[in-house]
């Protein structure tokens, strides 16, 4: 699914680039990349694929072309990079990921990941 893209001017172009190897965001505004809830599950499994490491999560509401931070979907996994093996890092970060999302509701939340090469 592509999203529309909104730039830092605040105008709306379309969504993140094909040859992006996480794919898509939902909707990129003032440069962030934001997924939604099914989106964000394509995510994980690309991150699972090519063996990167989900650190956080932050889940935000749009008002216009401002994020309002939504204080109970904010997600912490940084203590992932206390594993010596990089591939249970990966697996691990992946597992906290998804239920964090299933907590998450469909509509309405925006997600912005953070990231990092195992």
């Amino acid at each position: 699914m592509e999203g529309p893209v909104v730039t830092p001017a605040g105008s709306v172009e379309a969504g993140g680039g094909a040859d992006d190897p996480l794919g898509r965001p939902t909707i990129r505004l003032h440069g962030v990349a934001l997924f939604n809830k099914a989106d964000s599950y394509q995510l994980l499994a690309r991150c699972r694929t090519r063996g990167i490491a989900v650190l956080g999560i932050e889940g935000f509401r749009l008002d216009g072309v401002e994020r309002i931070p939504e204080m109970n979907y904010i997600a912490d996994f940084s203590s992932v990079l206390a594993v010596a093996d990089r591939a249970e890092r990966v697996v691990r970060s992946i597992r906290y990921g998804e239920a964090f999302l299933a907590l998450v509701p469909k509509e309405g939340v925006l997600l912005e990941f953070v990231l990092a090469e195992a």
